[in-house]
């Protein structure tokens, strides 16, 4: 019989959020593949896009078409810097958990790593006494 080294359950990942913007809460969608390619293929043409054009798209594609009506009620006149927060601080929400665990990937592969950087950093002195 195999060892489990981990358990991973469905149910861990279901956990619904919500932001408040100006007093009003917004429920945010859960990361799926279908809402991945919605913002991964405007993230592609945002080089070509002015802006607040890109913003409101993104604002719309997390919130739908009426939130992101109530969100960007002052059209091309809503602060930008308002709508950037907004897009940062919803996809950071959204992709918290994946963020979560790249970063304890990471963690973990620097921690195996750890002993031989430290020898590196031992021996660099004498090999800079060679030269």
């Amino acid at each position: 019989m195999s060892t489990i080294l981990q358990s991973i359950n469905s149910e861990d990942f279901s956990q619904d959020k919500a932001i408040e913007i100006n007093g009003e809460v917004f429920d945010l969608p859960k990361r799926t593949g279908e809402l991945d390619n919605r913002i991964s293929e405007i993230e592609k043409r945002r080089t070509s896009m002015k802006e607040y054009d890109f913003l409101s798209e993104i604002i719309e594609i997390i919130f739908g078409k009426a939130n992101a009506k109530k969100i960007v009620k002052d059209g091309a006149k809503t602060n930008l810097d308002y709508m950037a927060k907004i897009y940062v601080v919803s996809l950071d929400l959204i992709y918290e958990d994946k963020i979560k665990a790249e970063k304890e990937a990471a963690d973990k592969r620097l921690e195996e790593i750890s002993p031989l950087i430290d020898k590196i950093d031992k021996a660099t002195p004498i090999f800079n006494k060679m030269r």
